[in-house]
């Protein structure tokens, strides 16, 4: 990830990050978030982390998981939200750094803003509450 090294004291744990989704849609729906995602950090200067969240680029219809969505948020551990249990990806590693693996959860826009002002938890929680699932499925209802 560049510039992690310059946000955290050992960025060991955060150099190496893969990103996952756990989804219903059909695969070539799915890829285009990671055509997306996969150079988003180095367009940006950034590097992603558990809890991060990123914006979509464009108009929320063309969001590649799901009308009304406007963005990810990326979770290292997904359970708190409802669904099945959460494979374990550990164990993982390139050149001895170990691999983190974040999964990607859509969310609208106000999701995004609320885990800016309050902290990822805080949106967690709140979809959590919701009974929304790191399970990715077509919306049946326009997002909260």
């Amino acid at each position: 990830m560049p510039v992690v090294e310059q946000v955290v004291d050992d960025p060991t744990d955060y150099a190496r990050i893969e990103l996952a989704v756990a989804t219903t849609l059909p695969p070539g729906v799915a890829a285009l978030a990671f055509l997306w995602l996969a150079g988003y950090p180095w367009r940006s200067v950034t590097w992603f982390g558990p809890g991060h969240s990123v914006r979509w680029y464009d108009k929320p219809s063309t969001f590649p998981l799901g009308g009304g969505y406007e963005g990810v948020l990326l979770l290292d551990d997904p359970s708190g939200l409802a669904g099945p249990p959460v494979p374990d990806l550990s164990g993982f590693s390139v050149d001895g750094d170990p691999v983190r693996w974040l999964w990607i959860v859509p969310i609208t826009e106000r999701s995004r803003q609320l885990a800016k002002d309050y902290g990822s938890a805080s949106l967690v929680s709140r979809l959590a509450a919701q009974g929304r699932s790191w399970i990715v499925t077509p919306p049946t209802t326009a997002p909260r």
